[in-house]
């Protein structure tokens, strides 16, 4: 695949536009990644509706992030959820290179200080399938909350 960087001018601004060459390959490698994940461990409330407990099951699709909380369903069929301050939204992304090329680390955060709600995502391959592991972490006034899940990229 490869992709070229364009500068189209609009009156005294130019914009960078990534161009696909056309071979069909998504120039963005986040595009429709959609991660599905099991809580393995879970530690604190996350100021929540009902408890996030181990087993219980989500889905975050990367391209459109939720925006005022992560569904969580149990293994009863009941819905709870963690609650966000503000829109979650993606803070970086990290590619590994070399020998572990696929391996990709994404950072999102809600929020600020106080009730900051963060995500760290980290999966071993970029294609579906792939292994992750989802940390969740939610500052507090006095504690936070803590989970660890693990899921595949679908």
């Amino acid at each position: 695949m490869r992709c070229w960087l364009l500068a189209i001018c609009i009156g005294l601004f130019a914009v960078p536009v990534l161009a696909d060459d056309g071979d069909g390959v998504d120039p963005d490698p986040l595009h429709g990644l959609i991660i599905s994940g099991t809580l393995k461990q879970a530690i604190g409330t996350f100021s929540s509706h009902g408890r996030p407990e181990v087993g219980d099951t989500f889905e975050l699709d990367l391209r459109a992030l939720p925006k005022e909380k992560l569904l969580l369903t149990s293994k009863r069929g009941n819905h709870n959820y963690i609650p966000f301050s503000a829109p979650l939204k993606i803070l970086r992304v990290k590619y590994g290179t070399g020998s572990k090329a696929n391996f990709t680390s994404v950072y999102l955060e809600s929020g600020k200080s106080q009730d900051k709600f963060l995500l760290h995502i980290v999966a071993q391959g970029r294609e579906k399938g792939s292994e992750v592991t989802i940390t969740l972490y939610r500052d507090g006034d006095f504690i936070g909350s803590m989970a660890e899940a693990a899921g595949t990229l679908k």
